[in-house]
């Protein structure tokens, strides 16, 4: 991943910072379009891929991107009242940055966790076809230990939170049974049985809930 954003880095010059402004996390006006032009040009991003045969490729470091605090990071930046984003509302998070420090973004969230944030279609294809035969997520740990935790539930801990080979053999199988669509029509009848039972007992006889995602969480994680 380091070796693909040092490539990228060459589109990402240091130029594209802006100083001294604060996200705008308001609610855009109805029907009107995200504003994606590069701050203080007023012109709209040129996303075509450069010409890099004769530029030096730059480091990882040099990749743009919000300050990192010893110990904390950027989680200062997060923090409401002071920060200038907001973890519930990750795309404008994103679009700030976009605007701020240019197409290829570096962040260290936690010291030594780095996430790089790619906006460019070209980039995103870069990274992908730069990535392993086996994925390696940092993200679902919780419930991947969640499913092998309960083996009288769970045979494995899924093709989302899993890594690695047993990634591939889990999806490997997942897919044959996904690409016939006599499979999926066979349990078409058992995923509506459930359905119509959840909203008869759960959304049934008018009942009104505080809060919704608890009795999705049931649902989703066949929790009782």
């Amino acid at each position: 991943m380091r070796r693909t954003c040092q490539r990228l880095a060459l589109s990402c010059p240091g130029s594209t910072r802006a100083t001294g402004t604060k996200a705008d996390f308001s609610t855009p006006n109805t029907g009107a379009e995200a504003d994606f032009s590069t701050p203080n040009t007023g012109t709209k991003t040129d996303f075509s891929t450069p010409n890099t045969r004769n530029q030096a490729v730059k480091s990882f470091e040099e990749i743009p991107g919000p300050k990192s605090l010893p110990f904390v990071g950027t989680l200062h930046k997060y923090l409401p009242l002071i920060g200038e984003y907001q973890f519930d509302r990750l795309h404008w998070n994103g679009l700030a940055k976009y605007r701020q420090y240019g197409p290829l973004v570096k962040e260290e969230i936690v010291p030594g966790v780095h996430l790089v944030w790619v906006f460019r279609p070209e980039d995103i294809e870069t990274v992908f076809k730069s990535e392993g035969r086996y994925p390696e997520r940092r993200s679902h740990l919780a419930l991947e230990k969640y499913r092998l935790d309960h083996p009288e539930v769970y045979s494995t801990g899924g093709l989302l939170p899993t890594n690695g080979e047993e990634w591939w053999r889990i999806r490997s199988e997942l897919q044959k049974g996904l690409s016939e669509i006599k499979h999926v029509r066979s349990n078409l009848d058992n995923v509506n049985n459930v359905m119509d039972e959840f909203m008869d007992l759960r959304i049934g006889h008018q009942a009104t809930f505080q809060d919704f995602l608890p009795e999705l969480e049931r649902l989703y994680l066949e929790c009782k």
